[in-house]
C-alpha cells in the first residue's frame, strides 16, 4: 500500500512539475523577470474605532491587479480590499497596509497611522521601566481607547486615581495586556455607561465606585461562568456598579466590531441582534412582523379587524392565558396571538346633557368611564345603572348583556343654607403639570377625590365676611368700580387663621358641626389671629377651606390647559381680572365668565387660601391628598387682580406664611 501512494505522488510530481519545467524552457533564452514594484502608498482616514481607513496607491508604479494586506501591528487583520473598517480589537497600536501588483515583484508597505489611542493621555513608566500605567491627564474625550503599545512598550496598567472624577466619560476601550485596573480608577465617574474588557484583570478596591451611569461591560469570555469565575473573583471591594452591569461576551472569532452583531452609538458600544416579532391574528386581519434590535421593545401595532368579532389583546402563548408586556426587552424571536371577544354594547343616556358616543367591548371586560357629558347649569353626579337613577354604575364591573347607563345632574345654584355653592362630584384628575410656567407645579401626578362636595360658587364678599366677624378688614374697602357693589367684592386681607375661624363661627351660626378645632388662639380675642393650633375632622358637616387638590380639581372642571377655558392667553379677560384688566384693585364677584361647572373668579380678583400646608409634589399617585402634617407656609391659589395671566394659570401654586395677611389674598368656602 505505501509503495503504491509513494508511484501515485511521483506521478502527480512529474505530471505537474514536469509541465512546468518544460512550458518555461524557452530553448536557452532564460527567463524574462518581472520589474521590481515603485512608487508609494498611504492611507486616508481616521484612525479611530468605526472609521474607514483607505489605501491610497496614486503614485504606485508598475501594471497589473493590485493587492492589500491590512496589519495591525505584526498581526493580518484585512486582505484583497483598499479599504479597512476600524474594529474595537484594533485599539491599541499602529495599522499599515502592504500592497503588490501581479505585474511586478516586491511590495510597498505604508507607513503606519498614528497610534489609535485618545490624545492628552497621562503614560507612566512602571517600576523597572518595561511597561507604563495610562490616567487621564488632560484628555476630555467622551470615549476613551487605551492603546496596547506606547513608544514601544506594554501599557498594562490603568493608575490607581488615574480617571477619577471624569465626568466627560461615557464609554472606555481597554486593550489586550491590560492586567490590572487600580483602585479608584473610575471612582466617581457618574456618566460611564460602557466598557471594554478584553482580558481577565485585577481590579482595585473603589475602582468602580460612584458609577451610577453603568450598565454595559463587553467581555472578552465565552460564558458568564467565565466572567463570575475569572473576573469578579479578581474584584476590589465597593465595586457594585461593575457587577450589576449587563455582561456582553464576544471572542476573537466573533470579534467586538461597528459591521457584525455589535455597533457604536453615540460612541458607546451596544449590542445588535435583530429579533423578530410575529403576530397570529386568529382569523383577523393580517399584522406585519417587526424586526428588532436585541434588547429593545416592541412597538405595539394597531389592533386588526376580525368581521362580528372585538379585538381583545395580544397574548404571549397560543393558550390565550398571559398578556403580552410591550415594555419588556426582545432578545428572541417571538410570535403573539390576538384573542377575540363577542362583541358587547355599553350606552350611555345622557339625559339632556351633551351626546356620549356607544362604547363597543368584548363580552366579559369593562367599559371606560366615558369623558363627562357637559349641561349647561348642571354638574354631572354620576352614572346609574337603572333609568330611576338609584344605583350608582361601577366601572370595574365586567359586562356580560348589551347595557344603557343613565346621567344624573346636579343644578349649579344650589343654596345651601343661604351660602351658594356647586356641587363638585368625584372623580380622577391630572394635578400639577411638567410646563416650567406653572410655577412650582411639577411632577404632574394622578390624583382620586373619593368624597364629593359643595364648593362656594364665589370668593367669600366682603359683606359675608363683616356679618359672620363683625369687622371687614380688607384694604379695598371703599371706591368700587364704576357700576359695581363694594359690599360683593371679594374680603381681603385675612391671614389663614382668620379664614379658618370664619368657616367655623359660619358653621355654628347656620347650625352645623364645626370642622376645626382651634386652641392656642392668640390673640385670645380679636383680629387679626396670628397663631393658633388648628386640626381638622374631615368627617364633620361644616364649612371649611377647600384642600389643594380640591381647589385645582373644581378650577380645572375637566380640562388639563393651561386656564380652565384654554389654552388662549387673550381670552382670560373674558374670565379673570388680573393685572391687565383690573386698574388696580379687586372687583365685585361674579363678574366675569365662570368655568364649565359654574365657579367665578377661580382665575385672578384674589388668591383663595387652601388648607394644605405647602410642599413640593412627588410623582406618585395619590387618593384625597390634604398635605403635609406641617411646615411653614400654607398654599394659596388662582392668581390676583394685580399679578400676570402666567400667575392665575390652573396649575400655578402660591403660598403664604399664614400669619400674614395682604390686599390680594382672601378665600372662598368648601362643605361635605
Amino acid at each position: 500500500m505505501k509503495s503504491f501512494k509513494k508511484l501515485l505522488w511521483a506521478a502527480f510530481f512529474l505530471a505537474v512539475f514536469g509541465f512546468v519545467f518544460w512550458g518555461c524552457d524557452d530553448g536557452g533564452g532564460g527567463n524574462t523577470e518581472l520589474p521590481e514594484l515603485t512608487g508609494t502608498v498611504s492611507i486616508s482616514g481616521t484612525a479611530e474605532v468605526g472609521q474607514t481607513l483607505t489605501a491610497v496607491t496614486s503614485t504606485l508604479g508598475g501594471s497589473g491587479t493590485i493587492s492589500y494586506q491590512w496589519k495591525h501591528g505584526v498581526t493580518n487583520i484585512g486582505t484583497n480590499s483598499s479599504t479597512y473598517t476600524i474594529k474595537l480589537e484594533d485599539a491599541g497600536g499602529a495599522i499599515t497596509v502592504t500592497v503588490t501588483r501581479s505585474g511586478n515583484t516586491g511590495s510597498v508597505t505604508s507607513l503606519p497611522t498614528d497610534p489609535i489611542a485618545t490624545p492628552g493621555l497621562q503614560f507612566t513608566l512602571l517600576s523597572g521601566g518595561n511597561a507604563y500605567s495610562v490616567s487621564k491627564g488632560t484628555a476630555t474625550a467622551a470615549v476613551i481607547t487605551i492603546p496596547a503599545i506606547h513608544e514601544g512598550k506594554p501599557v498594562t496598567t490603568i493608575a490607581d486615581n488615574g480617571f477619577l472624577g471624569y465626568t466627560n466619560l461615557t464609554s472606555i476601550v481597554l486593550p489586550n495586556g491590560i492586567t490590572r485596573i487600580g483602585s479608584y480608577a473610575f471612582y466617581q465617574c457618574e456618566n460611564l455607561v460602557s466598557v471594554v474588557i478584553p482580558t481577565v484583570v485585577v481590579i482595585g478596591n473603589f475602582a468602580f465606585d460612584g458609577c451610577s451611569s453603568l450598565v454595559t461591560v463587553f467581555y472578552r469570555g465565552a460564558s458568564g461562568l467565565d466572567w463570575a469565575t475569572t473576573m469578579l473573583s479578581g474584584q476590589g471591594l465597593n465595586n457594585a456598579p461593575l457587577m450589576n452591569a449587563k455582561i456582553y461576551y464576544y471572542s476573537a472569532e466573533d470579534p467586538l466590531t461597528v459591521d457584525s452583531h455589535w455597533y457604536l452609538y453615540d460612541g458607546h458600544p451596544f449590542i445588535w441582534f435583530n429579533c423578530s416579532v410575529a403576530f397570529n391574528s386568529n382569523g383577523g386581519s393580517a399584522v406585519t412582523t417587526q424586526i428588532v434590535y436585541y434588547g429593545y421593545s416592541a412597538t405595539r401595532p394597531a389592533n386588526p379587524t376580525r368581521s362580528g368579532f372585538v379585538f381583545d389583546n395580544w397574548y404571549s402563548d397560543a393558550g390565550l392565558t398571559i398578556w403580552f408586556d410591550w415594555w419588556s426587552p426582545i432578545t428572541t424571536n417571538i410570535t403573539l396571538y390576538a384573542k377575540w371577544l363577542e362583541p358587547i354594547t355599553v350606552s350611555f343616556n345622557s339625559n339632556g346633557g351633551s351626546t356620549v358616543t356607544a362604547q363597543t367591548i368584548g363580552l366579559g371586560r369593562t367599559a371606560i368611564r366615558p369623558t363627562n357629558p357637559t349641561r349647561i347649569g348642571y354638574t354631572l353626579e354620576n352614572w346609574y345603572s337603572d333609568v330611576g337613577l338609584t344605583t350608582v354604575y361601577n366601572f370595574s364591573t365586567s359586562v356580560t348583556s348589551n347595557i344603557t347607563l343613565y346621567a344624573k345632574w346636579r343644578a349649579w345654584n344650589t343654596y345651601v343654607d343661604g351660602i351658594e355653592m356647586v356641587w363638585i362630584y368625584t372623580g380622577t384628575f391630572i394635578r400639577g403639570s411638567s410646563n416650567s410656567a406653572d410655577w412650582n407645579a411639577s411632577p404632574p401626578h394622578d390624583v382620586m377625590l373619593t368624597n364629593p362636595f359643595y364648593m362656594g360658587k364665589y370668593e367669600v364678599t366682603q359683606e359675608q365676611y363683616l356679618a359672620v366677624m363683625g369687622v371687614n378688614p380688607s384694604w379695598f374697602n371703599s371706591n368700587p368700580a364704576t357700576g359695581e357693589t363694594q359690599a360683593r367684592r371679594p374680603v381681603e386681607g385675612v391671614t389663614w387663621f382668620d379664614a379658618i375661624e370664619f368657616c367655623n363661627k359660619l358653621s355654628e351660626i347656620e347650625g352645623l358641626t364645626p370642622v376645626y378645632t382651634i386652641t392656642g388662639r392668640s390673640p385670645a380675642t380679636g383680629y387679626p389671629i396670628t397663631s393658633a393650633t388648628v386640626t381638622a375632622n374631615w368627617n364633620s358637616n361644616g364649612y371649611r377651606l377647600p384642600t389643594e387638590a380640591e381647589w385645582e380639581y373644581a378650577c380645572r372642571a375637566g380640562t388639563t390647559t393651561a386656564w380652565h377655558f384654554g389654552n388662549t392667553e387673550s381670552q382670560l379677560v373674558n374670565y379673570a381680572w388680573y393685572t391687565q384688566n383690573s386698574n388696580n384693585r379687586t372687583h365685585e364677584v361674579g363678574l366675569k365668565l365662570p368655568n364649565v361647572w359654574g365657579l367665578y373668579d377661580m382665575h385672578g380678583n384674589v388668591y383663595e387660601w387652601c388648607w394644605d400646608w405647602y410642599a413640593s409634589y412627588s410623582s406618585g399617585a395619590q387618593t384625597d391628598p390634604r398635605g403635609p402634617d406641617g411646615g411653614t407656609n400654607r398654599v394659596n391659589r388662582g392668581g390676583c387682580w394685580f399679578h400676570s395671566a402666567e400667575s392665575a394659570r390652573s396649575a400655578v401654586r402660591n403660598y403664604f406664611i399664614p400669619v400674614n395677611r395682604d390686599y390680594w389674598l382672601g378665600f372662598r368656602v368648601v362643605r361635605n
